[in-house]
């Protein structure tokens, strides 16, 4: 049953990764500044949380939605909304119980604002992608 649940873990993660991977080509085009802020400032919230022992899922949440924010398209911001709804539970356990899962979501979460940056939608899309393998690999683990 484990490996059914895993299996069908993966094949959620890459589903999420095809939809976030659009999302942050979209948001490499039309981010504006304020846009951008607003990542760095939830960010620094994950962060300050983390430090607090605090559990930080909320604003990997608010990360991801804002990132669909910054594609200023009303579809990838309520695909976001359902997609965080549906991986609060398996990201609420791995990042409550995984303390190099939660290092690595504020890495992930620098770069992909480094790369929105350079406006580089090929160097966005493999952040991501990055980011994204590397969620799938903590659910495999």
């Amino acid at each position: 049953i484990r490996n059914r649940s895993v299996s069908r873990g993966l094949g959620d993660v890459y589903k999420r990764q095809y939809i976030e991977c659009n999302v942050i080509e979209i948001a490499a085009h039309r981010a504006t500044k304020e846009d951008i802020n607003a990542l760095k400032s939830i960010v620094y919230d994950q962060y300050k949380s983390r430090c607090e022992h605090k559990n930080e899922t909320f604003y990997i949440k608010e990360f991801h939605l804002a990132l669909a924010k910054a594609t200023h398209n009303p579809i990838f911001i309520s695909l976001m909304r359902i997609i965080n709804s549906l991986f609060d539970q398996r990201r609420n356990d791995s990042v409550t119980h995984n303390l190099k899962r939660r290092s690595e979501s504020i890495y992930w979460h620098n770069k992909i604002i480094e790369a929105l940056e350079s406006r580089d939608i090929q160097k966005c899309r493999a952040v991501m992608e990055q980011h994204m393998r590397s969620n799938a690999n903590m659910i495999h683990d």
